[in-house]
């Protein structure tokens, strides 16, 4: 079991469901092959990222430039939290809040497995803003031009 270190809180972590781990596979490929060309390096699932005294593991991470450790990352470029049913709200919420602290941060994104919904918190003019992808939409990260639909159709194509 894996756990992370919040608020001075240690939370337990539990496995995902295909669809979720699915998920986080097909966008890991597909921002590997934008990033990488760029000098960055995509992981999924087990880099832990810290960030102040707080330590996680986000579903994709994407780093640019040198590791702070080889441990754990201190910064990342772009986030990617895919959805549990017991842990939507606070990936959401704590995670998203904890994310825009980092000084390269571009965006936190947030994809529900389980319905076509990809939300998106990125800065524009200096503020931080939400924005919800849904069936049609395409979505700009670091080069990377993502339609929302082939992500959901490739899950209900090999997800049991």
């Amino acid at each position: 079991m894996r756990h992370e270190l919040v608020g001075g809180r240690v939370v337990a972590i539990t496995g995902g469901t295909e669809r979720h781990d699915l998920a986080a596979l097909w966008i890991t490929r597909r921002l590997a092959d934008a990033v990488e060309p760029q000098g960055c390096v995509v992981f999924a699932h087990n880099r832990l990222l810290r960030i102040d005294n707080a330590f996680r593991y986000p579903d994709v991470l994407v780093r640019c430039g040198r590791p702070a450790s080889d441990q754990y990352e201190n910064d990342a470029r772009i986030l990617v939290e895919v959805l549990s049913p017991d842990s939507s709200m606070r990936d959401r919420r704590d995670k998203a809040s904890m994310s825009v602290r980092l000084r390269g941060v571009e965006a936190c994104v947030v994809v529900d497995p389980d319905r076509p919904t990809v939300e998106v918190l990125a800065p524009e003019d200096g503020v931080w803003v939400w924005r919800a992808f849904g069936p049609g939409s395409t979505i700009e990260l670091a080069g990377w031009v993502w339609d929302v639909d082939q992500l959901y159709t490739y899950l209900d194509a090999v997800a049991g």
